[in-house]
Parts: structure tokens; sequence; C-alpha cells
């Protein structure tokens, strides 16, 4: 499992306003950072079945079809990892059908059409996507969107507004071995054999 941190459970907030609202969820930060791990351990706590998808050449338009159906089906959650790796076809694909699929929610309906395909809707199915950036949030257009700029010239605009956009920020690694140390047992711990753990730390990751 992973160690929720302070920024973790904001993280966790802000996914989980998401959700209410029926929105996805996207989360947009640096390499490394953890960006699928934390949406995998928000579907844990939730009880919710997660599947991730990373985004290759491999992902078509009648795989992104079977997703959908799937997701709507069965309530569970979707990730799709390295969304601005997909091509405008596919984005805008993927755009009308989590449209549809959000549209569907918000008015509490029963069925949902994917692909010329009515699909029994279930209420608890979620999406969500990573992004990896290393540019700063910063509100620019007039709707007050969280636009990330150096994703933006790849991501339609159709798309973006219906996510919720979370920025995460690079990982306490001394909280989280603090807590590995103790979820081993070890209840001391000098200071000097911390710090000399947390600075090899990213290097066993």
């Amino acid at each position: 499992r992973s160690v929720v941190t302070p920024s973790t459970e904001k993280v966790f907030l802000s996914l989980a306003r998401a959700v209410h609202l029926h929105s996805g969820g996207l989360c947009v930060s640096q390499i490394g950072t953890g960006k699928l791990e934390t949406i995998h351990e928000f579907s844990r706590c939730l009880g919710r079945p997660f599947f991730p998808f990373n985004c290759t050449r491999f992902l078509t338009h009648d795989v992104l079809c079977d997703i959908f159906k799937g997701l709507a089906s069965t309530g569970a959650w979707v990730c799709f990892n390295g969304l601005n790796q997909l091509s405008a076809s596919l984005l805008s694909i993927l755009s009308q059908h989590l449209s549809s699929l959000l549209q569907a929610q918000q008015a509490g309906k029963s069925s949902v059409m994917i692909d010329t395909c009515e699909v029994p809707l279930n209420m608890d199915a979620g999406c969500f996507a990573c992004l990896d950036s290393s540019v700063r949030v910063k509100p620019s257009n007039p709707e007050n969107v969280l636009i990330f700029h150096s994703v933006a010239s790849t991501l339609p605009q159709d798309l973006l507004v219906q996510f919720r956009a979370v920025s995460l920020v690079k990982p306490d690694n001394r909280f989280t071995m603090e807590v590995l140390l103790l979820s081993q047992g070890e209840k001391t711990c000098p200071l000097m054999y911390l710090n000399s753990i947390v600075a090899r730390f990213p290097q066993c990751c």
C-alpha cells in the first residue's frame, strides 16, 4: 500500500470532489511523483475496481469504445496514463465518449449511448488521467479552467474542461520512510541513520 501523506490527502479530497460531481480527475506533475499510484490508492480506499491504461500506439478506436462500454456497465474506474501521447483523432473520440458518460451520470440516466450501442449505466463509473508536466498550474482562460501550458497545445479544450485538475508535488521521502520503518516494527531510528536512508531512498525506488 502507498503511504498517505498530508499532500496526498489533499489530492484525495480534490479527486473525491470530482467523483461527487461526476467529473473526470486529471493529475498533472513531474515524472516520478506518483500520479498513477495516488489514484490507485484512492480507488482502494473507496473499494472501487481500478484499471490503468498506458496511452500508446496500441490504443485504437475499438479499444477505447470497449473501455468505455465496460466502464459504464461495471462501474469500474479507469486511468489513462500519458494522455497527451494519444493522437488528435483518438483524443476527439475519447472526449466524445467521456462527455456522453458524464452527461448521462449528471442527468441520472440508466443507460448511455457509446458508439451507437446503448449500454446500461452504473453511477459508480469514474474516469481519470495522468499527465507529465514541469510547468506550474495557471488559470488562464475566461472560464477559470486550469490549463497546463505544457500540454494545452496537445490536448483539445473540450477534453480538458471535463476534468478536475490536480497538481501533485514532490513526495515527502522523510515522512514516507518514517511510516515504512514504523510498519516494520522500528520504534526508534537515530536522526543520522534516517537522513542517510532518506538520501538513498530515491535510488531504491
